[in-house]
C-alpha cells in the first residue's frame, strides 16, 4: 500500500524504517512498563525491599524472552485463560469496592 500511495523508490525506504522503529519502540517501552509494575507490586508487599528497578527490568525481559519462544498463539490459550480470570477478578473487586464505598 506504501508503494502504490508514495511510489515505487519512496514506499519501500521510508515505510520501513518508520516500522522498525515504533516496533522497538514499543518493545523497550513496554519492558520498562512492566519493570515497573514488578517492582510496585514488590514495594506494596515490602515497603523497604532493596531491590532496584534495573533487577525488576531484567526479571520482566527474561520473562518477555520466554514468552515469545512459543510457537503460536494457539499455545496461549492457557496464559490468555489466566489473563480473563485476573481481569474479571479486577472487575469483581472494582465494582465491589465502588458499591460498598
Amino acid at each position: 500500500m506504501a508503494r502504490e500511495i508514495l511510489g515505487p523508490e519512496w514506499g519501500k525506504y521510508f515505510v520501513g524504517p518508520i516500522q522498525f522503529g515504533l516496533c522497538c519502540g514499543a518493545v523497550v517501552a513496554l519492558t520498562l512498563l512492566g519493570g515497573q509494575s514488578l517492582q510496585f507490586i514488590y514495594l506494596l508487599s515490602k515497603p523497604k525491599g532493596t531491590m532496584q528497578l534495573y533487577q525488576f527490568v531484567m526479571i520482566f525481559g527474561i520473562l518477555m524472552l520466554v514468552l515469545v519462544q512459543i510457537p503460536s498463539f494457539h499455545s496461549l490459550r492457557h496464559i490468555n485463560l489466566v489473563s480473563l480470570i485476573l481481569c474479571l477478578a479486577y472487575s469483581a473487586c472494582a465494582t465491589w469496592c465502588y458499591i460498598h464505598w
